[in-house]
């Protein structure tokens, strides 16, 4: 069996604060849940991960899995931007995992309901709870 690592972002985020979200989200993950075995086997031997692009109720449902750092980022006025969830084997992941769209990339500008293109990109912070 093989030990997956998921990524999910919003599909509205633009491609470098994706990149922020994934590089916060992949450190933060690993700190939050070093210690579980899992973690330590997906290291040693998988290291696998897989990135989806979720709109806003695929996003918000998602919410209600266990096991995720949840990032977010000041430069877009604290939006959340990504769910990374600690690794799992493949056959343990919830169903709807298996049908999330892989993401795309945008080329677009940050445009939502949840923020703009202003600000700094920097200070992305993490829920270690």
């Amino acid at each position: 069996m093989i030990l997956s690592m998921y990524i999910l972002l919003r599909d509205d985020l633009d491609n470098g604060h994706a990149g922020l979200a994934i590089a916060h989200g992949v450190i933060a993950c690993y700190l939050k849940y070093k210690d579980i075995p899992e973690m330590a086997v997906w290291l040693d031997t998988s290291f696998r991960k897989r990135l989806c692009g979720l709109n806003r109720k695929e996003f918000e449902a998602a919410k209600n899995f266990a096991n995720y750092s949840l990032m977010t980022e000041s430069g877009l006025e604290g939006a959340e931007t990504a769910l990374v969830f600690c690794p799992r084997f493949d056959d343990e992941w919830d169903k709807p995992f298996k049908f999330y769209k892989l993401w795309a990339g945008q080329v677009r500008p940050w445009n939502s309901e949840y923020g703009s293109s202003h600000g700094s990109s920097h200070g992305s912070s993490h829920d270690y709870s």
